[in-house]
């Protein structure tokens, strides 16, 4: 199983969008907020790697309207889930979203002979041995089209199986 993590903030919106001739204002409410140049280079990585995704933003606090967010905006990728919030849970010291990777894979992929994941975030709070799953992205630019390939790539290339970091 292959599986993106993806953040929203700073990621399929960012400063530069903002002030951007693209971006038609808020649609409807919400959708200016998603550059869809974003959600294309999102669509390409699912039709050529057939990955799954997993939201990690903090837009998963209402998952549901969320996604359909970024369907109204165009998005064909599965969004199969988002990792836990361990923002407002006191039972858990480390908050970071590497931690709420971390428990996610062990939740969901524990019973997978082989997986690969890749995280995309414009936020650097990832275990060590999550760095070569990583494409951190320029919260100003966005999501480019050279980290879009990183993202397959690193999705197509690494080793498979990745058990070894739980």
């Amino acid at each position: 199983m292959l599986v993106c993590f993806f953040d929203i903030d700073g990621v399929f919106n960012f400063t530069d969008w903002y002030i951007s001739d693209r971006n038609p204002g808020t649609l409807f409410g919400q959708e200016g907020e998603l550059d869809p140049l974003v959600v294309e280079r999102f669509n390409k990585i699912w039709k050529e790697t057939g990955c799954s995704f997993v939201m990690t933003s903090d837009w998963r606090l209402d998952f549901p309207a969320a996604c359909k967010r970024l369907y109204n905006v165009g998005a064909e990728f599965p969004i199969i889930g988002c990792t836990p919030c361990h923002l407002f849970d006191k039972t858990i010291s480390d908050k970071t979203r590497g931690n709420e990777i971390e428990h996610w894979i062990k939740d969901n992929l524990q019973n997978e002979e082989n997986f690969n994941f890749v995280i995309v975030d414009d936020r650097t709070d990832f275990k060590k041995s999550q760095k070569k799953h990583f494409v951190h992205v320029n919260p100003k630019i966005g999501f480019t089209d050279e980290d879009m390939d990183k993202t397959i790539e690193i999705l197509k290339n690494n080793e498979k199986i990745c058990k070894n970091i739980l």
